[in-house]
């Protein structure tokens, strides 16, 4: 069973697949230089990914200093390689003067669509917080993909078909409601859904989260079973109670090896009874 990869390995690959995304973007914008709105933009996100860089380089200092950063989130191995690999080919290609600008844009709806960003705008939401930077991730990611969708859709008109970067999310203008003690699983989801128009709304515990099910709806339960004081039987059915929906919707987090331990039987004997329910193993692979 392969495992995912761990957030200081995360790091150093961002700090990689950002410079290479930054010397793509410089090289693309010198050959395409007569054309002056297309080439500021070029050199717009080269300077955006420098500065990711440079948030990356961050907290890889952050964390040779002693600071823990916990994550929800990991990747294969295997797809850390394939985006690195895809931005040097890319890189080799504009170098070789061998992508049209047609091309090109297909080229950056693929590179801004990848789970890089996501991990970023989680790295930089957490030394946003922490104080080591002063920009979050709306300001950072959010921002950049904004500049080139703007472009895109000024291209469509002209012949060029192209995707939309905010399609990837089926979230995209739902509401959220995170269960946590802590600030964990809320700060990873912020940095995925970051501009993405979705609503998170939040609960320290059950009783707390009981009480907004009673005056709402949601689209999606997101819960940390590791909570002090989360019984996942009695909030299930509780929920269940207020809002019937709701068992098709819950997502649990748990830090916890996800295999049924003898002091706890009923629990894993219930929860795998309830196939509905979601369970995924922090750090868990996006």
């Amino acid at each position: 069973m392969s495992t995912g990869a761990n957030i200081n390995e995360i790091i150093r690959w961002l700090q990689r697949v950002e410079a290479a995304a930054a010397d793509a973007y410089g090289r693309a914008a010198e050959i395409f230089s007569n054309d002056s709105e297309f080439a500021n933009l070029l050199q717009k996100l080269r300077d955006d990914e420098i500065e990711h860089g440079q948030v990356a380089k961050s907290a890889a200092e952050m964390v040779a200093s002693g600071v823990t950063l916990p994550c929800i989130l990991t990747i294969e191995p295997s797809e850390m390689e394939y985006i690195e690999d895809f931005l040097v080919f890319l890189r080799n290609r504009i170098k070789a003067g061998k992508v049209t600008k047609d091309g090109l844009l297909h080229y950056m709806v693929t590179i801004e669509s990848k789970e890089c960003n996501d991990f970023m705008a989680y790295i930089a939401n957490w030394q946003f917080k922490a104080g080591w930077i002063r920009k979050n991730a709306e300001d950072l990611i959010s921002n950049h993909r904004k500049s080139v969708e703007e472009y895109l859709e000024t291209q469509r008109g002209k012949g060029v078909l192209l995707k939309r970067l905010d399609i990837a999310s089926s979230l995209r203008g739902k509401k959220l409601l995170v269960v946590s003690g802590d600030s964990l699983v809320e700060d990873g989801l912020r940095a995925v859904y970051a501009g993405e128009d979705v609503l998170l709304e939040c609960a320290k515990d059950s009783n707390g989260a009981l009480d907004r099910l009673g005056q709402e709806d949601y689209s999606a339960i997101v819960a940390d079973a590791d909570t002090a004081e989360f019984d996942i039987r009695e909030f299930y059915s509780e929920a269940v109670g207020l809002r019937p929906q709701i068992k098709h919707r819950l997502v649990l987090f748990s830090g916890k090896e996800l295999v049924p331990r003898s002091s706890t039987p009923r629990i894993w004997s219930f929860l795998s009874s309830l196939n509905k329910i979601k369970v995924f193993q922090q750090p868990a692979k996006l």
